[in-house]
């Protein structure tokens, strides 16, 4: 018998006041067993003549051999005896125990309706297997002596064996739960016989017609005094009526030949054997809900109290086919293990169409090429998962280890074993079917998977020299912010630029996490970015994936300045730059923004911008000189994409007049050359400082002493001052050799003539 209700006989009334704590407490010993008085349990048996224990109440310490453990129930009552007698116990210190146990046990002596029990138990020491106890072979009649001269000691908690023992019963009558039924032997005595609705192998089993050898615990309720009578005798397996255990295959105990979704078998008993493919504790902490397989199929196991199983367990369950919300299950179980660490069974494999069936509910399966577009997997939700087939839902149980995972985002697959379940409202239970994956080791990669990349190997281009190498693969990147999302956002998807140590990138339409929007526009917060690489008009881009912040300390990175003469190039593109320049061409509105030329020495810079960006361009007119910082765009919407590179500003500071920094001169000159001999074969470049007054238009070339221009650093610049560099290459950006060049600077003023400056450079030797 389990609970209140299991421990009486099947006409009276179910009490309610010793229901069955749902919890596994392992209760430390309260006195210390060397210590302890070890009582014959013959001695905490004894009654006085109104039947109850002289012991009740007192604290006593009996040692024996357990006949019975958790056959009626996890809690008990279980019994233990010795060779003076048997008694019950009642706790949470049963579930633990086996039929076979030798134990010494301490506890508080308790009359309950009649049976004697030890409850509460204060300590309870296991000494291992001793082997089950033999039962004593006994007649009907004996359950009822009562020894008085002894102290009115009953026969009570003793494991017995009463041969050739018949069961009164109409023709084919199955044993139910929490019922009494009438035995009697060939002498015409009767007694009592309970099964309790926990004995899983009793409960709808078929009652046998011809006599048997009925083994079975004496138990006893007899609420009233004096308490004496009530005696009943509880078979606690099926071998205790001499059958052996009928095993069916799960997938006969839970067919549905009718296909209506409800098992055919709902409310029998059945018992199966096989192998654990979710183990305890990972869908439900508080109670036994597992799953187990065989060859034939799967099944959820459930039962109030929880036993501590494994994955691999080869296990014997007896239960009854029950029916949950859709999902097949087999309830109040007992469950036996009959060995540990067997292998699982492999899980078959599946289409997300085939999920959304009947068939092969309750089994280990696998789905292959699935997508999902779940940025981050959180316990107790459902999430989509797709594959060519369609749709299918995810089921992720807050007690697993996946809440948290990052998936593998859409359009990239993986494959994912789990459990086939469902879960249902409907009347017509065809419905609510569910994948629900049991670890994080189900998923055949997640996003943690994917090795964190350089921005610079993102940025890497091709064959042409412009499209990404990886384009439309999955990358995963950190990288702090140079480009805010309120500058370059247009539309509902949030576009922003990240640059780490090597390189920028554009990240487009990507997720985030509810809370941090606001620092998508904070300069120098780091993000970690997975995505897919994309090209958007030239602009190589991270899109269509997930972000979250990885540093909240903000961290600016520091622009990168553009060398004069220098253009913008693919190798810069989504920098954080700075680059000084004179205006050519003033603001020209284009597409809700103004696009600004500048040269850079002799290269001419788009500077595009954006509407949202706030930079005020009223006061930018043609030669004045502006310092610009910004990231390096790209728009180019033909092939081969290798024109349109922009600087974009992002905030009105980023543009900056720079004209009264280096004043024109009143006259025509090159300043300095610095290094005047230099050795570009170890690196080194000639720094030349030019100045002419306002309104001038100059040139600068390198020529040899023949006359030849070999290299042009400046063309049509505007007047002022300028800082070039050369690197002592030629037109074709070849080395030149060693010698004596000259710096020719020509400049036209505003009415005509031509004036001409010249110094000397020298490409000096390498030295050995």
């Amino acid at each position: 018998m389990t609970n209140d209700e299991c421990r009486m006989t099947n006409n009276q009334v179910p009490m309610t006041n010793r229901r069955r704590v749902m919890a596994v407490v392992l209760v430390l010993g309260l006195v210390a067993l060397a210590a302890a008085q070890v009582r014959p349990i013959r001695e905490v048996r004894q009654n006085d003549s109104q039947g109850k224990p002289l012991l009740e109440g007192q604290s006593v310490t009996v040692t024996g051999v357990v006949s019975e453990a958790t056959h009626f129930g996890g809690w008990g009552p279980a019994f233990v005896q010795d060779a003076t007698g048997g008694v019950a116990l009642y706790g949470s210190q049963c579930q633990d125990l086996l039929i076979g146990d030798s134990i010494t046990v301490t506890g508080t002596v308790k009359l309950y309706y009649g049976l004697t029990e030890i409850d509460p138990i204060a300590s309870l020491t296991n000494h291992g297997a001793a082997g089950a106890p033999a039962p004593l072979e006994r007649d009907l009649g004996w359950i009822d002596d009562v020894d008085t001269a002894a102290g009115y000691v009953e026969n009570e908690g003793w494991l017995a064996m009463f041969p050739r023992t018949w069961i009164d019963h109409a023709p084919g009558e199955r044993f139910a739960g929490d019922q009494n039924y009438t035995i009697r032997d060939g002498a015409g005595r009767t007694a009592a016989l309970r099964i309790d609705k926990d004995a899983g192998q009793l409960v709808g089993m078929t009652i046998p017609d011809d006599s048997v050898d009925l083994v079975a615990v004496v138990s006893q309720y007899k609420p009233s005094a004096p308490h004496f009578g009530g005696y009943q005798v509880m078979p606690r397996m099926a071998s205790d009526l001499g059958a052996g255990v009928e095993y069916m295959p799960i997938a006969e105990a839970i067919k549905d030949e009718d296909a209506n979704g409800i098992p055919d078998r709902l409310g029998q008993s059945v018992t199966v054997t096989g192998t654990v493919i979710m183990p305890s504790g990972i869908f439900n902490s508080e109670y036994l809900d597992v799953y187990v397989q065989d060859n034939s199929g799967g099944v959820n196991v459930f039962d109030w109290t929880l036993v501590p199983l494994e994955l691999g367990d080869s296990v014997e369950v007896t239960g009854e086919v029950d029916w949950y919300r859709g999902k097949t299950e087999l309830s109040g179980a007992s469950v036996n293990v009959l060995a540990q660490g067997r292998p699982v069974p492999e899980p078959v494999v599946l289409t997300c169409d085939e999920i959304n069936q009947e068939a092969h509910e309750g089994e280990l399966v696998r789905l292959v090429g699935v997508r999902t577009l779940a940025e981050e997997l959180a316990g107790n939700e459902n999430y989509q998962l797709e594959d060519a087939s369609g749709n299918c839902v995810m089921r992720v149980h807050a007690g697993t280890d996946v809440p948290g995972l990052r998936p593998i985002l859409a359009p990239d697959t993986f494959s994912v074993v789990g459990i086939k379940s469902q879960y249902t409202d409907s009347t017509l239970p065809l419905a609510g079917y569910q994948f629900t994956p049991r670890f994080r080791t189900d998923f055949s990669r997640s996003a943690g998977d994917i090795g964190l990349s350089t921005i610079e190997r993102v940025q890497e281009p091709g064959p042409d020299g412009v499209t990404p190498k990886r384009l439309d693969s999955l990358v995963r990147v950190r990288g702090r912010v140079t480009g805010p999302a309120s500058a370059f956002t247009v539309g509902s998807n949030k576009s922003l630029y990240i640059e780490d140590e090597t390189q920028g990138v554009n990240v487009y339409g990507c997720s985030y996490p509810s809370g941090t929007e606001a620092l998508l526009d904070s300069l120098g917060i780091e993000w970690e970015v997975l995505g897919t690489v994309t090209e958007y008009n030239g602009l190589t881009e991270i899109a269509g994936g997930t972000m979250f912040v990885t540093d909240t300390n903000a961290v600016p990175v520091v622009p990168r300045v553009l060398a004069h003469n220098l253009p913008l190039t693919e190798g810069m593109e989504s920098d954080l730059i700075t680059v000084t320049g004179d205006v050519v061409e003033p603001p020209v509105a284009s597409g809700g923004g103004y696009n600004i030329t500048i040269k850079n020495g002799s290269a001419g810079i788009t500077v595009r911008v954006n509407e949202n960006s706030g930079v005020n361009v009223t006061w930018i007119t043609r030669g004045k000189r502006i310092v610009v910082t910004g990231v390096v765009g790209q728009y180019d919407y033909q092939e081969p994409y290798n024109t349109g590179y922009q600087i974009l500003p992002r905030m009105n500071a980023d543009v900056a007049d720079a004209s009264g920094s280096y004043p024109p001169s009143p006259r025509l000159v090159i300043d300095s050359i610095v290094p005047a001999t230099f050795s570009p074969a170890e690196l080194q470049l000639a720094n030349i400082w030019v100045n002419a007054p306002q309104g001038y238009r100059l040139d600068l070339g390198i020529l040899d002493l023949e006359g030849r221009t070999v290299k042009t650093l400046l063309t049509e610049a505007q007047g002022g001052a300028h800082a070039l560099l050369w690197d002592g290459t030629d037109k074709l950006m070849r080395p030149l050799p060693p010698g004596i060049y000259l710096v020719n600077l020509k400049g036209v003023p505003p009415g005509g003539g031509v004036e001409l400056v010249t110094r000397p450079v020298v490409i000096a030797i390498k030295k050995r």
